[in-house]
């Protein structure tokens, strides 16, 4: 039914405990990093203003969460400035994994079961996405230094 549910302010607290977290960790790690310099770390901000958009609507249906294929195709393709090394590749891989798996309705005969399948295991969109927005924010923490000092850097921009 299309019928809004009622809700506790537990459930209310907790809503905007997550998104006040999410939006504070984006804010302050945009204003503790410089301005972007290179075209890959514009790209880069611009893959974590799309995950943040993404997790902080309040309407998120599954098929959504495949834009954040987006920021992780760039990340494929090298147009954003992020770290090289096998764990940060593991944990992309892992993140695509979980926004892009399809929905497959799994319905255990236990309660206890069902009720760990239905809300955790139905959630890994949105924990894709929130690993995703985390190595993002973390790549750009790490690569804030490293990439803009580099004078050979191809992807400088000419006006800046």
């Amino acid at each position: 039914t299309w019928i809004p549910m009622q809700v506790g302010w537990e459930f209310k607290l907790l809503r905007y405990t997550l998104l006040s977290l999410l939006t504070g960790a984006v804010v302050w790690t945009f204003w503790r990093t410089r301005l972007p310099k290179t075209l890959a770390t514009e790209t880069l901000e611009f893959a974590i203003v799309l995950c943040l958009a993404l997790l902080i609507s309040p309407i998120s249906w599954t098929h959504y969460y495949l834009l954040l294929l987006l920021p992780l195709g760039l990340c494929l393709g090298n147009s954003v400035s992020i770290p090289q090394g096998r764990l940060w590749l593991g944990l992309f891989v892992v993140s695509g994994l979980l926004v892009s798996l399809p929905v497959t309705l799994f319905q255990p005969d236990s309660p206890v079961l069902r009720s760990i399948v239905f809300r955790l295991l139905l959630s890994h969109y949105f924990l894709g996405g929130v690993l995703l927005l985390g190595l993002l924010l973390a790549a750009r923490w790490h690569t804030t230094t490293a990439l803009e000092a580099s004078p050979a850097n191809p992807l400088v921009h000419k006006n800046l």
